[in-house]
Parts: C-alpha cells; sequence; structure tokens
C-alpha cells in the first residue's frame, strides 16, 4: 500500500531511502510488533502528548488529502506513528496490522510549530 512515487511539493521524495528503512522505519516496527495496540497508543511524549495515534484525515495537510483522493483512498481516519522528534509513519491499521503509506522525514504531512 506504500505511496513512493514521486514527491511532495516541498521536494521530498515520497521513497524513502534504504538507510531510513534499517535505520528509522525497521527498528521501530520490530518493537512495535512485539507490543499490543493498546500499549503502542498510551506511550506518550516527555510532554504528555501521545505519540501514536489515529487522526482525522481532515486535520492532516491539504497536499495529504488530494494525495489520498489521487489513490482512491477514500477514508476518514489515518494512523500516525511518532518515529523520532519530526518523523513520522502514516498509514492505515487494519484490525492488528499496520498498513505503511507515507514516511514522513520533516513533519510535513502534518506540519506544526511545536512538537
Amino acid at each position: 500500500m506504500a505511496d513512493c512515487e514521486g514527491a511532495w511539493r516541498s521536494g521530498t521524495a515520497r521513497q524513502w531511502s534504504s538507510e531510513d528503512w534499517d535505520g528509522k522505519i525497521h527498528p521501530k516496527l520490530a518493537h512495535w510488533r512485539q507490543l499490543m495496540w493498546w500499549e503502542i497508543e498510551r506511550q506518550t511524549t516527555d510532554s504528555g502528548r501521545r505519540m501514536h495515534h489515529p487522526m482525522p484525515v481532515e486535520t492532516i495537510a491539504n497536499e495529504a488529502v488530494q494525495r489520498l483522493c489521487d489513490l482512491d483512498l477514500n477514508c476518514e481516519i489515518i494512523y500516525r506513528f511518532r518515529l523520532g522528534n519530526r518523523q513520522r509513519l502514516w498509514g492505515f491499521r487494519e484490525v492488528a496490522n499496520f498498513e505503511i503509506l507515507w514516511f514522513d522525514p520533516n513533519h510535513e504531512i502534518y506540519p506544526t510549530d511545536v512538537d
């Protein structure tokens, strides 16, 4: 399901590198695979914010919403995993599985000034 074609308007490629996969994405997924969903969803940052959670599609960047439409992915909720300070992994929770859609290394899909 991963959307790795092209790039975002910022120039960030949608295709992640092998370094990103080996060093950031895969190790986190391997760790989360050992946990129950409730354990994953209760993880918080030092400031108390939830690290991994579903988000309404209407709250993400317009470019990402348009991309979902381009891909014919009609959904109201998208799931977000926090990989690091700014890096996020976006996709869909399918019962006990997570389907990766995007790796967001620069926090562009849900831009904020404060993390």
